[in-house]
Formats: C-alpha cells, sequence, structure tokens
C-alpha cells in the first residue's frame, strides 16, 4: 500500500465525498469535532500482498497509550491500486462503509457516556463467575467515571486494576506495563479523591499528548471542555 497514494485518495475522493466533519489526520479519517473521544478510520496495509484493512476506532485520550483501544471494528478489506486513479471506484466502497457503518457506531459510542456504555457492554460479556482481569479496561472504566464526575464508579474500578496488578506480580514473568498502567490508575484517583480539577488536569495531559501522536490539530484538535 503506497501511503501518499492513499492520502491523496482520501482528499480528493474520500473526504468531499462524506463532506462536512470529516478531517484528515496523517492517513486517517478523523470526524470532528473531538472531545475526550476521537472518531477516526485507520488504514492497516495487509502483510500479504498489496491490500489494506480499515478500522473504525473510538479512543479515548485520556488513556494514555496513543495506539491502546478497546473500542472498534475492522470495515472491510480492499485491494491496495498503485495510482490515484485507481482509487475512483475504491473510494466510493469506502465511503459506503464509512457512513453505513462506522457513523452509527461513532453516533453510539464516540461520546464519553457513550465511550462508558462501551466499556459497560465489555463487561457484560464476561460469563457469570469469570475473574475480570483486565487492567487497560479498568483503567479506562476510572478516566471515563472521573471525566463524568462519578468517583466511586472510578475508585472500583482502580481496585480491578490493583487486582490485577497484583496478579502481574505472581506472574513468573511479570509485565512492566500492568504495572505501569495501574499506577496511573492510583496515581489519577489520588488525585481526584484531593481535587477533581488535578485530576482532570492530570487526563488533559494524556488527552494532548495522544493529540499530538494521532496528527489530531486544526479542526481535529480536542476540545476537552466538550
Amino acid at each position: 500500500m503506497d501511503t501518499r497514494v492513499w492520502i491523496e485518495a482520501l482528499r480528493r475522493h474520500v473526504i468531499p465525498a462524506l463532506g462536512d466533519g470529516w478531517e484528515l489526520a496523517g492517513d486517517s479519517l478523523v470526524r470532528a469535532p473531538v472531545g475526550w473521544t476521537a472518531a477516526r478510520v485507520v488504514p492497516q496495509p495487509s502483510a500479504y500482498g498489496p491490500a489494506f484493512f480499515l478500522h473504525a476506532q473510538v479512543q479515548l485520550l485520556a488513556e494514555p497509550e496513543p495506539e491502546s483501544y478497546t473500542c472498534g471494528f475492522r470495515l472491510g478489506r480492499w485491494e491496495a491500486p498503485a495510482t490515484l486513479a485507481g482509487y475512483s471506484s475504491i473510494a466510493a466502497q469506502v465511503v459506503d462503509a464509512v457512513v453505513s457503518r462506522a457513523v452509527p457506531f461513532f453516533d453510539r459510542y464516540a461520546t464519553l457516556d457513550g465511550y462508558l456504555s462501551h466499556l459497560r457492554e465489555r463487561l457484560a460479556e464476561l460469563d457469570p463467575g469469570q475473574e475480570w482481569i483486565d487492567v487497560l479496561l479498568d483503567e479506562e472504566l476510572a478516566y471515563a467515571n472521573l471525566l463524568l464526575g462519578d468517583l466511586p464508579a472510578a475508585e472500583v474500578a482502580a481496585g480491578y486494576a490493583e487486582r490485577a496488578a497484583e496478579q502481574n506480580r505472581r506472574d513468573p514473568q511479570p509485565l512492566d506495563w500492568v504495572e505501569e498502567a495501574a499506577g496511573r490508575v492510583a496515581r489519577v484517583v489520588a488525585a481526584a479523591r484531593r481535587d477533581h480539577g488535578e485530576a482532570r488536569e492530570i487526563l488533559a495531559g494524556h488527552a494532548r499528548a495522544n493529540a499530538r501522536q494521532l496528527r489530531l490539530t486544526g479542526p481535529t484538535a480536542p476540545d476537552l471542555g466538550r
């Protein structure tokens, strides 16, 4: 997949067809405005031949790992043309996939309330009695609840994050990133107990750093007052 050709196809064919509210950020489509969540359509080159996949992703920008997300799905797979002219028919298919499948998904999940509903749906998928050990999910739950003003719910999520860290410490080969995530959650929740504004500013720092990594600038710069 020639990324330069893909980006030009987005500029010339896809974004004009999608209309207002869609912007280019690097090689991805972003629906503006962006707040604490970013709704993105992201390409992934295939490892097998000149083809690519598109993924619809909603990212909680307060989570400080820009490539980590739990809310998304694959829109489809396409052959990657070598020239811009080759994208004329593919662009129409991409637009149709975005409008018919990505947009309803973004409408449902690309707000703080919507993202929290996604996280609760993830929890509901667990089998009865199944132990919940997923530190990234815990971190997102803690931050989404804090941003929505629910400190008690954030504290519950922080407790589960610490359980994940305790289990990780018992592993013969513990993972550093699990400990780091649990430590972040503990620090943010401790800050929220002192002052909600202090915790919110920590999360805003995560969001601003993610925005730089994801090239969310200009019309796609996050408005953290939303």
